[in-house]
């Protein structure tokens, strides 16, 4: 009976005639609690299928009881000794097939399980006696198998069923060889991301420079869209092909990954100073806006008016930081923009052919990054949102990882902080918000229950250390640790909901 789930699993259209010849096997030899098991096994398949093979063990069961019944004691007797002689059989069977050194034997022995039995059964019923002594009998058993096979050589069947493990073969060196470049794809598609998405920032901006665009809204909207676009692009793909998942997985999970990951490790390096406008203007806001995100996911369901309302949200926020940066009061999330624009100003053609060239390999490359996510989920049976949660949000999250270890070793805090903060507006509403604009997002329960609640609770948590509880305005390596053991708990749960099921 343990056979049944890995046959469903790898033959969908075998498994049935499976079940219906162990029904055949149990029942003869008279196991009534594993023809009991496969009676509510047969239960869960349609409706067809459950009536012939309760009409099969039915049969069998009959067969057995009228002998029985009808005084051919010796009869019944014999079928049941010749029964566990051909169960012998079977088992060294196996051990047959297996010396052809292929994986697959069992398979083959199991689908033909039934036949040798019986034939084994009537051999021995026919009075030609046991075929091998009642120890281990390889030699009379390979000889009897290899009969057996012969008889049925002609079986057109049976030539299918040979040649199952050689289809079997290909089809398994084909999965694996889809999973290896699924990998591949992964760590291939993610050094893309990071480099093209680097590629765009330097060349819209330089392009952006040359047209006389005042350097503030170049920091703002040229830089901020380009370090968040990796995110953006992989999130509006996923939703495109269906896969809400991973959009939503690798914006949220972006954001625990950069409070939890990213901050936690960075305070580890050094201490991170937590200057009040930074509490009394980025941290709140964040709050809020994530406090908007549970309430549209409350009930599952991200819809196009709750992207609106997102979109709406975070071009108020970009319109609100601009005028904050033309008043001269610049905060963390300004004054991290402006450290990323300090880059080099290219020749005109240069900066085209860079900005050009960054948004095709950035699609690219997150078309690559999806498509091998979904493999890998689709592979280990692991939904979408968990690989987006983890592998794709790790991947995405990189450049802030590096910007903010640099930023904080420069003793330039608030750009550490502008970094996570930044990244975590532009995640839960321009990232959601486009996403769920070009396609309406459905998830389960769990992202509410589970990853949304981790997500705000990360960010209060951000926000009571920022006011002190192991020092005023301080990250501490403490509470670095805190945090970054907050993620290792965290993936390590998302892990045992998929390795121990």
């Amino acid at each position: 009976m343990g056979n049944c789930p890995s046959f469903r699993r790898v033959f969908d259209k075998q498994i049935c005639d499976t079940v219906k010849q162990l029904a055949q096997v149990f029942i003869t030899v008279g196991h009534a609690e594993h023809s009991g098991d496969l009676r509510r096994y047969v239960a869960s398949h349609d409706h067809a299928i459950r009536e012939k093979a309760e009409i099969m063990v039915d049969h069998f069961h009959a067969q057995v009881i009228g002998h029985r019944k009808i005084g051919s004691q010796a009869r019944a007797i014999g079928i049941a000794n010749g029964i566990e002689r051909a169960i012998q059989y079977f088992h060294a069977f196996k051990d047959y097939l297996k010396e052809c050194k292929s994986p697959y034997a069992p398979i083959v022995a199991d689908k033909y399980q039934t036949r040798i039995r019986r034939a084994a059964a009537a051999h021995h019923v026919r009075g030609q006696g046991p075929l091998a002594p009642q120890s281990h009998p390889p030699a009379e058993a390979r000889h009897f198998c290899a009969r057996f096979l012969q008889r049925l050589g002609d079986d057109s069947e049976v030539v299918r069923v040979a040649q199952l493990p050689i289809r079997l073969n290909a089809e398994i060196l084909k999965k694996r060889i889809c999973m290896i470049a699924a990998f591949i794809a992964v760590a291939f598609g993610l050094a893309l991301l990071v480099w093209s998405a680097d590629r765009f920032v330097e060349g819209s901006a330089s392009t952006a420079c040359h047209f006389g665009m005042p350097p503030l809204m170049i920091g703002m909207v040229i830089v901020g869209f380009g370090t968040s676009a990796p995110e953006m692009v992989v999130s509006a793909l996923a939703a495109s092909q269906g896969n809400p998942g991973i959009a939503v997985g690798n914006a949220y999970g972006s954001n625990i990954t950069n409070i939890a990951l990213i901050l936690g490790l960075t305070a580890l390096i050094r201490p991170i100073a937590v200057h009040s406008q930074v509490l009394r203007k980025e941290l709140p806001i964040l709050t809020t806006i994530t406090a908007l995100a549970a309430w549209q996911l409350w009930d599952g369901e991200i819809s196009r008016i709750d992207a609106f309302v997102l979109l709406g949200a975070f071009g108020g926020l970009m319109a609100w930081s601009i005028w904050q940066g033309m008043q001269k009061k610049a905060d963390a999330l300004g004054r991290e923009m402006e450290q990323e624009l300090e880059v080099h100003i290219m020749p005109i053609r240069r900066a085209i052919f860079w900005l050009v060239i960054g948004l095709i390999v950035l699609i690219v490359s997150s078309r690559i990054l999806v498509w091998g996510a979904v493999e890998i989920a689709q592979g280990f049976g692991v939904s979408d949102l968990i690989i987006g949660l983890t592998i794709v949000a790790v991947g995405t999250s990189l450049p802030e990882l590096a910007s903010s270890i640099i930023a904080t070793r420069k003793g330039e805090h608030d750009i550490a902080l502008g970094n996570v903060l930044g990244s975590n507006l532009f995640n839960t509403l321009a990232v959601v918000g486009i996403a769920g604009m070009i396609h309406p997002i459905t998830v389960g329960p769990e992202v509410f229950s589970r990853d949304i609640l981790v997500m705000a609770t990360l960010t209060v948590s951000l926000f009571v250390i920022g006011y002190g509880v192991h020092g005023l305005g301080r990250i501490n390596r403490f509470e670095g640790g805190a945090l970054l053991l907050s993620y290792v708990g965290y993936t390590a749960y998302l892990a045992s909901t998929v390795f121990g099921r």
